[in-house]
């Protein structure tokens, strides 16, 4: 949203520490559905240092270059996924209390979210094959 790359890129140039600048996600559409709702909901996560960033996010090119960027293997989770590896590297992830942009789920159908909440399930699955539980579990 308005002044989103400016803020973001700013915090980064503060926090030599920072990998990652993600903020919050809207939905374009929230009460069109309770579908729609319930991602708005999702994507209200608290600010400050998170455990991992959606897709929408500024990067730090060294970082993201030091872990070799996203596994070309993975169809999904590839943000949160990425974010365990910078973690695991040192670099933290923050999520600024800022609007950053707008996004259409345009789920209207059960069927919708739910294929949706399988994927999620996949992905959080995969991550745990992958990084295994906590300290790098893929939770807020």
């Amino acid at each position: 949203m308005a002044g989103w790359l400016q803020k973001s890129g700013a915090f980064l140039d503060s926090r030599q520490d920072v990998a990652v600048a993600c903020g919050r996600r809207r939905e374009r559409y929230r009460d069109e559905s309770v579908y729609n709702m319930l991602c708005d909901i999702e994507w209200d996560a608290p600010a400050g240092e998170a455990k991992y960033c959606g897709g929408d996010a500024l990067m730090r090119i060294a970082a993201f270059d030091q872990v070799k960027g996203f596994r070309s293997d993975l169809i999904c989770g590839e943000e949160p996924e990425l974010c365990v590896r910078l973690r695991q590297a040192g670099w933290r992830i923050w999520r600024l209390p800022e609007d950053m942009t707008l996004h259409d789920a345009a789920m209207m159908h059960f069927s919708q979210w739910w294929k949706r909440s399988l994927r999620a399930g996949y992905a959080f699955a995969l991550g745990a094959h992958l990084h295994g539980a906590a300290p790098d579990a893929l939770d807020r």
